[in-house]
Formats: structure tokens, C-alpha cells, sequence
């Protein structure tokens, strides 16, 4: 007997952390992004603030290398950098600068969003491949309303972003 189908609608890092967390709990999981996925890490015209600099903090660090093991090595090696607070980071109050401390006990993960959208996204995908779940990713293609009732969702209408209306998804 399957484990069922999972729909996510939006293909950023929380769709894709989103996705990557169904893996080996469903079957399927159907991935709905509008935009189109750059061949490398670049910024994309759909992300609200994508060229700002991004930063994990200890928790999240921790929350991704829990999901994916490795994940956060796999940032540095592409190009993140790892900052320990409150020794490489410093902060602003109304009081004044922070002292820094030379005693690095909050690492955090500093990089672009390009870089955390196309490492987690390599990750989620490959890691499908030993999963048992399979990963379709629907590019260029927008979410324009859930099917079913009040109390349960049965299935998303989607449509490609050039060629109009698509059938259901489920």
C-alpha cells in the first residue's frame, strides 16, 4: 500500500526544506515553483530580497544539518562562510556597539540566497534518489487554487505560466 502524494506549492528554500522533509513519508512529492531554476546559483526575479545577504543562525544551522547531515559543510565548500558570534560578528544597540567576544559559541552561516537556493535544492534532489519518494519539480508553472472543502485539501489547480490552464494536481 502507497504512502500517498504530497503537493508543495512554492519551490524557495522553504518549499524545497519543505520537500525535502517528505522524503521517505510519501510517494510522490509534486514540487510547484513559478519561476524557472537557473542552471547555477544566481538570483532570481520571483525572491523577495534575494540579493541581500542571507544568514542561517545557530538554530537553523543545527535544524538543516538535522534534515541533511553534511548540509552546512556542503554550504562552506560552495562558497558560505561560517561566522562564530559574538567573536566575527558584531551587533548595534541603542546602547551602543557590542563587545566581541573571542569565544565563538553561535556559529552562523553567511551567504547569498542564490547559494542557499541551489545547494538545499541539489541536496533535496539527490537525496530523493535513495528515498523511495519521487521528486517532480513543475517549473514555470503557478498554483491558482486548492481543490476540495473546508475540511481537507484534495488537490491544487495549476497552470503553466506561458500556455495557460494545466489539469489538477492529485
Amino acid at each position: 500500500m502507497g504512502k500517498g502524494d504530497a503537493v508543495v506549492v512554492g519551490g524557495g528554500l522553504a518549499g524545497t526544506l519543505a520537500a525535502g522533509a517528505l522524503l521517505g513519508h510519501v510517494d510522490t512529492v509534486t514540487l510547484v515553483e513559478r519561476d524557472r531554476y537557473p542552471q547555477q546559483p544566481a538570483f532570481r526575479k520571483g525572491v523577495p530580497q534575494g540579493r541581500h545577504l542571507h544568514v542561517f543562525l545557530s538554530g537553523g544551522r543545527r535544524a538543516l544539518e538535522e534534515l541533511f547531515p553534511g548540509l552546512n559543510g556542503e554550504l562552506e565548500a560552495a562558497g558560505a562562510h561560517r561566522l562564530e558570534a559574538p567573536r566575527d560578528v558584531i551587533t548595534k544597540a541603542p546602547n551602543g556597539w557590542q563587545r566581541r567576544f573571542h569565544e565563538g559559541r553561535h556559529a552562523t552561516t553567511s551567504c547569498t540566497r542564490a547559494l542557499f537556493d541551489a545547494t538545499v535544492r541539489a541536496r533535496v534532489l539527490a537525496e530523493a534518489e535513495g528515498s523511495g519518494t519521487r521528486v517532480e519539480v513543475l517549473q514555470g508553472t503557478e498554483a491558482i487554487g486548492l481543490l476540495g472543502g473546508a475540511d481537507r485539501v484534495t488537490g491544487v489547480r495549476v497552470r503553466a505560466r506561458d500556455a495557460g490552464r494545466c489539469p489538477p494536481i492529485w
